[in-house]
């Protein structure tokens, strides 16, 4: 028979799991862009899942090792990676390749 201590730690166990599945796909999603495959083919749907959850696994190891959020991770790969690229555009418009070679 349940006592309703035991009770109350049962749900709270049960919550928090859920909780880490909530996590969980906000994360994915928001951090991997795994809802924007839109192929048609499922073998490259599991192909875009699988790298995504790849990716999402690595970066959750890297927040745990640098005690960042994987927010933070994201934030501050695309802001270098901005940066970098206003600096010195690794894609150029014809127009700009044109003007580079009259330089």
């Amino acid at each position: 028979m349940w006592c309703a201590a035991s009770l109350g730690v049962e749900i709270r166990n049960i919550s928090s799991v859920r909780w880490k599945i909530e996590e969980f796909h906000r994360e994915i999603k928001q951090i991997t862009g795994i809802e924007s495959c839109q192929c048609r083919k499922a073998i490259i749907q599991k192909n875009h899942i699988a790298c995504a959850i790849l990716v999402w696994n690595h970066l959750k190891r890297l927040a745990m090792i640098t005690a960042k959020t994987v927010y933070q991770l994201k934030s501050e790969w695309l802001s270098g990676h901005l940066t970098q690229q206003l600096k010195s555009p690794s894609i150029l418009t014809e127009g700009q390749k044109n003007r580079m070679k009259l330089v």
